[in-house]
């Protein structure tokens, strides 16, 4: 009963951990949204002051690049986020695990004992 307990509490830390990276990266994506929508704002801000076609090509042209920029960074940090979390959820499931093997072979050397 103790060993499916702690089981039980191992599964649940593992969940919480995914869930809790899910969440920010929720939260990231929005503000990746936000920041997109607020440079789209200012990419038709800046395009309505240019004072040739020229000039508004060139300031697309930058706000395009630090798009560019800003989405592989997300995505890098993201990544390493998933990564991460992964990494952390599996040393917690193979921690339990071998805690498992540990009580078994205890259990089969009572038995044998």
């Amino acid at each position: 009963l103790e060993s499916q307990r702690k089981n039980i509490e191992a599964l649940t830390s593992a969940n919480k951990l995914i869930f809790d990276n899910a969440q920010g990266i929720v939260d990231r994506q929005m503000e990746m949204f936000r920041d997109a929508m607020d440079q789209a704002v200012s990419s038709v801000k800046s395009a309505s002051k240019a004072k040739s076609s020229k000039d508004v090509v060139n300031q697309q042209t930058k706000l395009m690049q630090l798009g560019v920029e800003k989405s592989l960074t997300s995505m890098r940090d993201i990544t390493e986020s998933i990564t991460k979390a992964n990494a952390q959820a599996f040393d917690i499931a193979n921690k339990r695990m071998t805690e498992n093997m540990s009580e078994f072979k205890q259990f089969v050397q009572k038995l044998k004992g």
